[in-house]
C-alpha cells in the first residue's frame, strides 16, 4: 500500500477504534546475532545456536481511520516511507498495539 490507499484494520469500534484516529505503521525490527564486539544477521541456513538480539520496531508510515465498523475499520495512508505490507503493526494513539490486515 501507498500514500492514499485505504487499508482495512481488523480492530473496529468494539476495540474503541474511531474515526479520525491516526495510527503509526511499524515494521518489525530484524533478529541480528550477537558476537563480542560484532553483531551480524542470522542466515536462514545457520542452525548454530546464538545469542540473538531483536532491534527495536522501525516507522515506515501512518493511517487515519475514516470509517469505523463493530468488528474492522478503514484508514487512508497518509504518510509512507516505505510498502505497507500485510504483517505490520498499527499503533494507535494509546499506544497499545493493534493489528492489521490488508
Amino acid at each position: 500500500m501507498a500514500q492514499g490507499q485505504l487499508v482495512v484494520l481488523d480492530k473496529g469500534a468494539k476495540a474503541q477504534v474511531s474515526a479520525g484516529q491516526v495510527f503509526e505503521v511499524t515494521q518489525p525490527g530484524k533478529q541480528v546475532v550477537n558476537q563480542p564486539g560484532e553483531y551480524q544477521y542470522q542466515a536462514q541456513a545457520d542452525k548454530t545456536p546464538r545469542e540473538v538480539t531483536v532491534l527495536p520496531n522501525v516507522k515506515v508510515g501512518e493511517l487515519m481511520v475514516i470509517r469505523s465498523y463493530p468488528w474492522m475499520s478503514l484508514a487512508v495512508v497518509q504518510q509512507a516511507t516505505q510498502p505497507i505490507k500485510a504483517g505490520m503493526q498499527a499503533i494507535p494513539p494509546s499506544s497499545a498495539r493493534i493489528s492489521h490486515e490488508r
